[in-house]
């Protein structure tokens, strides 16, 4: 318990370090910290992080937000951190979205209730998305798209339009 207890302390002091590896590390550390004393008082630190400027930074938190919900889950939703993900989507960097919709899909497996709904905005958002992704983030988008349902033939044709060529070789 003191070792958990110094661990988290430390990496609450780190997740501010000007260095972003320092703070990437630091964040990675509290997500792997799984006792429920410890991850309310990491809360607010990570909300901070997720506001930070460094994209490489906030695609490591949108992950470890994931974790915490996996741990305590109200905790996660009345500190609002699935809104502050949701916000994420927009993001200008391609890899910090595709870790938020990873991340939001892990939340949704172990959810009852959605989680996520894509609305017109995050469909094109996801849709210029994919050409700007890894095969893995690729994965991630087309997964989501598959759970949607366009409002009419013309909305749907679209879609496979633009995700066509995401599927040939």
């Amino acid at each position: 318990m003191i070792l958990r207890e110094r661990c988290s302390t430390s990496s609450v002091v780190d997740s501010q370090d000007p260095n972003s590896l320092i703070r990437d590390l630091a964040v990675r550390t509290m997500g792997c910290i799984r006792a429920d004393k410890i991850i309310e008082y990491l809360c607010d630190p990570l909300q901070r992080c997720l506001k930070d400027d460094d994209p490489y930074f906030r695609k490591t938190v949108a992950i470890c937000v994931a974790k915490l919900y996996d741990i305590n889950a109200e905790l996660v939703e009345d500190r609002g951190f699935l809104y502050a993900l949701k916000d994420l989507i927009s993001d200008n960097n391609p890899m910090v979205a595709i870790n938020v919709v990873a991340a939001l899909a892990e939340i949704q497996e172990s959810s009852s209730r959605p989680i996520f709904k894509i609305t017109i905005h995050t469909l094109s958002k996801f849709l210029t998305t994919l050409n700007k992704c890894t095969e893995w983030g690729q994965v991630f988008i087309l997964d989501s798209l598959s759970k949607y349902k366009a409002d009419d033939a013309r909305e749907a044709e679209n879609i496979v339009e633009r995700v066509t060529p995401q599927l040939q070789l």
